[in-house]
């Protein structure tokens, strides 16, 4: 495992040493020694794809090379190696070309963009030629899809007791869930700057008016969010112009 340069990011390798014990021969045979436990293999590189803006820089990491474009808009690239991990799950990758040394932090943090204010996934720093840079990884997607959110809130107001409102969000743009009494089928989109849900087809299930009355209420919020955010508590805010936002937890 190869040492980070000091000017990089001080960091230390720990490295398992194991030792073996020899006997003679004239002495009885030893009870056969159980099996050396097997030690796990470290993660594998991730692809990651990071960016700063005010000034602009970009990082590329996947399993063929480090790809850094500097502030001055210099392209330096390096084989990457995977340094360390980091108790709160963090990696630093270390990649060194000729021109110079590149080391990449990748930490599992929710971190806004600064300038469209789009959610994304790791916060990433980024060490060479002196200099320290710091931007957003990973693809904000990332932080909608992966399981089932409950809402717990619409613009204020719990929902009716009883009511059970779901949004799955697909890799595939697809999204689905229950609307109070119906199920929901639609899709989202994501840009660089937006969240859009499409109007979507559901079930026309009669139920009691107060669920009728929220799942048309939820309706027409979801069809009003052009903005998404992750909170502290690992809680899923979607947001509308004018300020409201449906709350959703797993």
């Amino acid at each position: 495992m190869r040492r980070v340069s000091a000017e990089v990011l001080l960091g230390v390798a720990v490295v398992a040493a194991f030792a073996g014990c020899s006997r003679k021969a004239e002495e009885p045979a030893a009870e056969p020694a159980a099996p050396a436990a097997e030690v796990p293999a470290g993660p594998a590189i991730t692809a990651v794809s990071a960016r700063g803006n005010e000034p602009f820089w970009s990082v590329d990491v996947s399993d063929a090379a480090i790809v850094l474009t500097t502030i001055d808009g210099e392209v330096r690239t390096g084989a990457p190696v995977l340094d360390t991990a980091f108790e709160d799950g963090a990696v630093l990758y270390v990649g060194s070309g000729d021109k110079g040394e590149v080391a990449v932090k990748v930490a599992d943090q929710v971190c806004t963009d600064n300038m469209s204010g789009m959610p994304h996934p790791y916060r990433v720093r980024v060490w060479t030629g002196g200099q320290e840079l710091n931007g957003c990884g990973g693809e904000p997607a990332a932080l909608l899809q992966g399981g089932e959110w409950t809402v717990d809130d619409l613009a204020g107001k719990a929902p009716v007791k009883d009511s059970t409102i779901t949004l799955t969000f697909g890799a595939d743009g697809s999204l689905s869930g229950s609307s109070s009494c119906n199920r929901l089928v639609t899709s989202y989109a994501l840009t660089g700057e937006s969240l859009t849900i499409k109007q979507g087809a559901g079930t026309m299930m009669a139920c009691e008016p107060p669920i009728l009355e929220q799942e048309t209420a939820f309706l027409g919020l979801l069809a009003q969010v052009n903005s998404f955010s992750v909170a502290d508590d690992g809680a899923l805010l979607l947001r509308t112009a004018d300020g409201k936002a449906i709350r959703a937890r797993r």
